[in-house]
């Protein structure tokens, strides 16, 4: 990679830090089919870029056929059908070369065959283009919150405006499958409520979803050698005889030289770097490539999403802490603690990782098919909460701008299924509700 394509790569992540900081933006990355580490880790090759490519991945899709709407949640095989395509279109595109159409216009465009992805907030479209490298420059980048693909046209949406593109897509293959798996349907608000909002809730007040349990099995894993010693080989760089093993009633730590290495028997995995880093700049390319390589190498996680970035700082280096959470076939997986409120927290100075931390959790089982879970309604949620939702109803819909299904983590349980939930961007707040009697259960 070259000077001038670095410097783009770095301008770009940077202004992906600064959406992640203040629009809340959930991105994602897919590393492995198995998302918590075994006693046994294997050996992995990752491409950055791929996971590069993998972190702008969108967080829901809607196929629109036969004047229904029908929500996605397991739609990695599609989406990687039509990536390669958006890229190639995109990445000459911007708001001089596209037809900006009118919200009214949009919604009913979605009444024809079509495939629409979604990001939970919008995404500078230059970062897709150039982090892959399809261009070198974006002088009008269009933000992108929804992507609409049609036998005719392609239409790229930031929530406010719309810009039509004249570009095809084949999408009947993709439709005529959908159409035979008897999708549930749904309806977007505009239809419900008549507000201009192409937000989707399913129209029998119930969602498909899967039953999944999460486990704690660090206690019995500290105890097992051939787990620890890989581990520790794996974090530590060195074979056990030249590593110090420190056992206590609550944590198992390994020590070698700075770098230290404890396991806590509520679950916790934390590594710490005590050698001193030379980071006087900040680089989030650089940051952002060593954390995941750390992750990917040392744990082997996969199914993760960054769910925040925040810059830091320590006796003037300068760096970033990047935090994660867990998702199941694409809907997101959130811990209800207030002290450990991520499945793993990293810190990066430049090229040196000083601080892991994996809030460990084993999948023990889950339904093999999703199954209905009742959904207590929006109306129900909005009248249950009033003291939330201090507004007319009118007005609440208008300041809503994302309803999603999310999985909730109770860590403080050994073992603990997870709870199925109900979350709302209302008025730059994300709250989760419970799915069937629809109480807030919590606020991240």
């Amino acid at each position: 990679m070259n000077r001038e394509h670095e410097y783009i790569l770095n301008i770009i992540l940077i202004a992906l830090a600064g959406l992640t900081l203040f629009l809340s933006n959930i991105l994602w990355v897919d590393l492995k089919k198995s998302h918590i580490p075994t006693t046994k880790i294997e050996d992995t090759d990752y491409a950055t870029n791929d996971l590069f490519k993998e972190l702008l991945k969108p967080q829901k899709m809607v196929a629109n056929y036969n004047g229904q709407h029908h929500a996605v949640y397991d739609f990695d095989d599609i989406y990687n059908t039509y990536r390669q395509s958006i890229y190639e279109i995109f990445s000459n595109s911007n708001t001089k070369n596209g037809q900006v159409i009118s919200l009214q216009e949009y919604l009913k465009l979605q009444d024809l065959p079509s495939l629409v992805f979604f990001y939970s907030s919008p995404v500078d479209l230059s970062i897709i283009v150039n982090l892959i490298g399809k261009s070198d420059s974006n002088d009008s980048p269009i933000l992108i919150k929804e992507i609409y693909l049609s036998r005719e046209f392609i239409i790229v949406s930031d929530g406010t405006n719309h810009y039509r593109f004249d570009k095809n897509t084949t999408i009947d293959f993709t439709l005529s499958a959908l159409a035979g798996e008897s999708l549930p349907e749904y309806k977007n608000l505009n239809e419900l409520y008549n507000v201009e909002k192409n937000i989707y809730l399913p129209n029998q007040n119930s969602y498909l979803l899967k039953t999944v349990k999460y486990s704690n099995d660090l206690k019995s894993l500290i105890s097992d050698e051939s787990y620890v010693n890989n581990l520790a080989t794996r974090f530590l760089n060195q074979n056990d005889e030249h590593i110090r093993d420190i056992v206590q009633d609550n944590s198992r730590s390994l020590i070698y030289g700075n770098e230290y290495l404890t396991l806590y028997t509520n679950g916790i995995i934390e590594y710490k770097n005590l050698n001193v880093p030379e980071s006087k700049t900040r680089n989030l390319h650089t940051s952002l490539k060593n954390s995941i390589s750390f992750i990917s190498n040392k744990v082997g996680n996969a199914g993760i999403y960054i769910s925040q970035i925040t810059p830091i700082e320590n006796n003037g280096d300068l760096g970033f802490r990047f935090s994660f959470n867990l998702y199941e076939d694409s809907i997101p997986v959130i811990i209800n603690d207030t002290k450990n409120p991520y499945y793993i927290e990293i810190e990066s100075y430049g090229d040196t990782i000083t601080y892991f931390k994996q809030n460990y959790r084993k999948s023990i089982s889950e339904s093999p098919l999703p199954e209905k879970v009742k959904f207590a309604g929006l109306e129900r949620i909005i009248k249950t909460s009033l003291t939330v939702f201090n507004e007319p109803f009118e007005e609440v819909l208008k300041n809503i701008s994302d309803i999603g299904v999310a999985y909730i983590d109770n860590t403080s349980h050994d073992q603990t299924e997870l709870k199925h939930s109900i979350f709302i961007k209302y008025n730059n707040r994300r709250l989760f509700f419970s799915m069937e009697s629809g109480r807030l259960l919590m606020e991240k």
